[in-house]
């Protein structure tokens, strides 16, 4: 986590910084992938100020399914969200 917050010191801007959780593919559950995203949120919270609007897509192996069924993967949002920049 201090490495988390010395990057997003150096920027200056919550705009400049996004997260993303990548290996979707392996929770066996949403509840599974919930409750590891309140996790990293909380982890994230504890170093870094509030962010209005935090967002962190998902993404795995495309193609691949995961054990609890067909997983989320965003990672046409984040191409998008760095062409747009």
């Amino acid at each position: 986590m201090k490495i988390v917050k010395e990057l997003y010191d150096q920027q200056q801007s919550e705009n400049k910084v996004h997260f993303v959780m990548t290996k979707g593919d392996v929770f066996e559950t949403d509840d599974d992938r919930l409750k590891c995203m309140c996790q990293i949120t909380q982890s994230l919270a504890t170093v870094l100020p509030p962010m209005h609007g935090f967002s962190m897509p998902i993404i795995s192996l495309p193609g691949k399914q995961g054990r609890g069924g067909p997983s989320i993967n965003q990672i046409d949002d984040i191409v998008q969200l760095i062409h747009t920049k």
